[in-house]
C-alpha cells in the first residue's frame, strides 16, 4: 500500500469531487493511503455523507473504500 499523503472528503450521496472539493475546508489529511482508509471507514458510521480519498494520482470513490477496506481487514485475519 502506498506510503504517500492522502486526503479525505466527506460528499452527499451521488455527489462527484472535481478538484476544488479536495480544496475545501472539510477535508482529512492523513500520512498514508491506509490512514485515509482507517479514517474513511471508521467516520463513514458517524456521517450521513459518503467519503471519497484522493492521493497523489487516484481518486477513490466510496464502493472502491469499502472494497479496499474489506480486504485489508480479510488481509489482517
Amino acid at each position: 500500500m502506498k506510503h504517500e499523503p492522502a486526503i479525505v472528503i466527506w460528499l452527499p450521496a451521488g455527489d462527484v469531487p472535481h478538484s476544488t472539493s479536495f480544496e475545501g475546508a472539510s477535508t482529512t489529511t492523513c500520512n498514508s493511503l491506509a490512514d485515509a482508509l482507517v479514517t474513511a471507514s471508521r467516520r463513514s458510521a458517524t456521517r450521513p455523507e459518503h467519503p471519497w480519498i484522493l492521493t497523489r494520482d487516484i481518486v477513490f470513490g466510496p464502493e472502491q473504500i469499502r472494497i479496499l477496506v474489506d480486504t485489508m481487514i480479510d488481509s489482517d485475519a
